[in-house]
C-alpha cells in the first residue's frame, strides 16, 4: 500500500544537484588548482556513506515485518540521514574557515549523499502522517532557528564581515532546503504513518492501491464482496489480517474463507484495448 513514487523527490532534491553543478562548473571555469583532489575524497566520502545506505536497506527488507514497520523504519533512517547532510555543512564552514576547499569537500559530499538517501529510503514511498501534531513541527522549526542563529553568532563574534556573510550563505541555504526533512523524522518518528489511499480510477484497468495493471496472471483483479471494490490479488494478501480483508476505500470487511471472484468485465477491458 506504501509502494507508489514518491512524486516530490525531485523537486525536493534539485537545489542540491543545481548547486553542486555550479560548484564544479565553477572550478573547472576558474581552473582552481587542486580542486579534483577535493572533488576525488568528495566522492570517496559518497562511494562509503552509499554502500551504507544499501546495506541498511537490504537489511530493513530482510527483517520480513509488517509493511508500516518497514516503511517506516526506512523513512527515519532517511530523514535522519538527510539531516545529518544539512548539518555538517553548516559546521564545515566554521571549523574549515581557512581552508575552502575541505568544506568544498564535506559540502559535494553531503550534497551528493542527499540525494542518494532521497531516492533509496524516501523516494518510492506514498505515505501521509498519521494525524497533525503542530507543536512538533514548532519543535522542529524552533531547533533549526536556534541552530542558525548560534552557528551565526559564534562566527559574528570570531570572524571579520566577509567571512561571516559567507557563512550566513550556507547556514541560510542548508536551513531553507533541509529543513521540512527535520519537520518529517519529527513526525515519522513521534506520531508514525499510515498509507495514501487512492480513489479508483475511471478506466478501471490499473489497480489503485498498488497502481499495476490489471493481468489473468499475477495482478488479477479480485472482487471484494462485502463491498463491490476491486483491488489486486496482490494488494490482498498485503492488506489482510487472518482471514478478513478490510477494504481501503470505504473500510468495509470481507471474509476470505472462500476465493474471491474474479472482476471479468476488467478483464474483458484490458483484452479489448490490447486489441486495438
Amino acid at each position: 500500500m506504501f509502494a507508489r513514487p514518491n512524486k516530490y523527490i525531485g523537486f525536493l532534491q534539485f537545489p542540491n544537484a543545481l548547486t553542486v553543478f555550479i560548484a564544479i562548473m565553477s572550478c573547472i571555469e576558474k581552473h582552481v588548482e587542486t580542486w579534483w583532489f577535493y572533488a576525488l575524497m568528495a566522492a570517496a566520502g559518497f562511494f562509503i556513506v552509499s554502500s551504507i545506505c544499501v546495506v541498511l536497506v537490504t537489511v530493513i527488507n530482510r527483517c520480513h515485518e509488517e509493511e508500516e514497520i518497514t516503511v517506516r523504519r526506512s523513512l527515519e533512517m532517511g530523514f535522519g540521514g538527510l539531516i545529518l547532510c544539512g548539518i555538517m555543512p553548516q559546521i564545515a564552514v566554521i571549523v574549515f574557515r581557512e581552508n575552502l576547499f575541505i568544506f568544498f569537500s564535506i559540502f559535494l559530499m553531503c550534497n551528493m549523499s542527499a540525494l542518494f538517501i532521497q531516492f533509496v529510503f524516501i523516494g518510492f514511498y506514498d505515505f501521509q502522517i498519521r494525524h497533525q501534531v503542530k507543536p512538533l513541527k514548532v519543535i522542529a522549526f524552533a531547533f533549526h532557528l536556534v541552530l542558525e542563529i548560534a552557528l551565526f553568532m559564534y562566527s559574528l563574534v570570531t570572524y571579520d564581515s566577509l567571512t561571516c556573510k559567507i557563512i550566513l550563505g550556507v547556514i541560510s541555504y542548508y536551513t531553507i532546503c533541509f529543513i521540512c526533512y527535520t519537520v518529517s523524522f519529527v513526525e515519522v518518528t513521534v506520531v508514525g504513518i499510515r498509507p495514501v489511499v487512492h480513489e479508483p480510477s475511471s478506466t478501471g484497468v490499473h489497480c489503485n492501491i498498488c497502481d499495476f495493471e490489471y493481468n489473468a496472471e499475477v495482478n488479477i483483479p479480485r472482487l471484494l464482496i462485502g463491498c463491490g471494490h476491486t483491488i489486486c490479488e496482490k494488494c490482498i494478501r498485503k492488506v489482510k489480517k487472518f482471514q478478513i480483508v478490510v477494504c481501503p476505500f470505504c473500510r468495509k470487511p470481507t471474509d476470505l474463507s472462500r476465493e474471491l471472484p474474479k472482476n471479468f468485465a476488467i478483464l474483458e477491458m484490458i483484452q479489448e484495448l490490447r486489441g486495438i
